[in-house]
């Protein structure tokens, strides 16, 4: 049962490290359909300069590409999600298609 709780608890860790990224206010700015143009730009932008914050500060190298990837999967399935100001319109920002 000890080893079970182990692995529990850092399942959850893990987790909480992976979601590092959308926890930010730039992802909740990102995330949010009432955000104007300049605010998702500005978000975008911040969301970027965290990345690359977390790039230099992050020595495993294996764990940054997990958070990464679990960003990217949380943005993709934002820019699959239909948005009534963005409607007809493919891809806002580079970093939201890549």
């Amino acid at each position: 049962m000890i080893v079970d709780f182990a692995i529990y608890q850092s399942t959850i860790q893990n987790r909480m490290h992976m979601e590092r990224l959308v926890k930010t206010f730039s992802f909740r700015v990102l995330s949010s359909n009432e955000s104007s143009a300049d605010k998702q730009r500005n978000a975008t932008d911040n969301l970027i300069k965290e990345i690359i914050k977390l790039n230099t500060e992050e020595n495993d190298n294996i764990f940054v590409l997990r958070i990464l990837r679990y960003t990217r999967f949380r943005l993709q399935s934002l820019q699959e999600k239909p948005s009534s100001d963005r409607a007809g319109e493919k891809c806002g920002r580079a970093i939201v298609c890549h």
